[in-house]
C-alpha cells in the first residue's frame, strides 16, 4: 500500500515520464524535478514501487541525449534532486541505534 508521500512521489514521477515521452515541455520538466528535489529531504520509507520509478526516471534521463533536456535549468534541477536525496540518505549512515533516538534534533 502506498503512503501519502510515496503517492506524491509516484505522481510526480509519472508526470515526468509522460512529459519525456509525449510533451517534451522543459518548463514542466524543470518544475517537476524541482518539486521532487524539495521533497527529497522528507522522503523516507518510500514504497518499493516509488523507489523503482525514481531509479527508472534517473536511468531514462541519463540515457536520453535529446536537445530539449540539455538546458542548464533541467540539468541543475536534476543535480539538485540527486544531491538532496544523497544528503537525505547519507545523514544517518554510520549512526547506531543507541546514538540516535527518534526525536533527537
Amino acid at each position: 500500500m502506498l503512503c501519502a508521500g510515496s503517492l506524491l512521489v509516484v505522481l510526480l514521477l509519472r508526470t515526468a515520464h509522460f512529459n519525456l515521452a509525449k510533451l517534451r515541455d522543459v518548463y514542466l520538466h524543470t518544475n517537476t524535478l524541482a518539486a521532487l528535489a524539495n521533497l527529497a529531504p522528507h522522503a523516507e520509507n518510500l514504497s518499493s514501487h516509488a523507489a523503482q520509478r525514481l531509479v527508472s526516471l534517473f536511468d531514462m534521463l541519463s540515457r536520453r541525449s535529446a536537445p530539449s533536456l540539455s538546458t542548464s535549468r533541467v540539468k541543475s534541477a536534476l543535480a539538485l534532486c540527486v544531491a538532496r536525496m544523497h544528503l537525505c540518505t547519507s545523514t544517518f549512515v554510520g549512526l547506531s541505534q543507541d546514538t540516535y533516538a527518534p526525536g533527537d534534533a
